[in-house]
């Protein structure tokens, strides 16, 4: 089915369209598994008299890239946050455990026993 979906976007260039945002990003989520459809669609787009069409794309592409990073980014720190406390959790669990263990230690029978 995405050779299908890919025919069908290379299928709707055209001279007459309207290309936007969304057009290129799905060229660009084409070429994430086949990276030479990027450039069979730019080239399709160049052929019917959009000149600027590798411009757009590469302008939009990069931008996203971009928006993409600092989500990433956000989220990244936002993991290391979860990490951190939940190791802290469990060196205050160990802590706890140490402290009971040295309370509840066996010292030997009493010697009048």
């Amino acid at each position: 089915m995405p050779n299908a979906s890919k025919e069908e976007l290379l299928k709707s260039i055209s001279s007459n369209m309207k290309l936007s945002k969304a057009f290129f990003l799905r060229i660009y989520g084409h070429a994430i598994n086949s990276h030479e459809f990027s450039e069979v669609a730019l080239s399709r787009l160049e052929s019917v008299g959009c000149s600027q069409a590798r411009t757009y794309y590469n302008d939009i592409v990069k931008k996203y890239e971009k928006e993409q990073k600092t989500v990433l980014k956000k989220v990244a720190e936002w993991y290391a946050g979860v990490l951190k406390n939940k190791w802290q959790q469990e060196q205050v669990k160990q802590d706890i455990a140490d402290e009971r263990r040295s309370k509840c230690q066996f010292n030997g029978l009493p010697q009048d026993w």
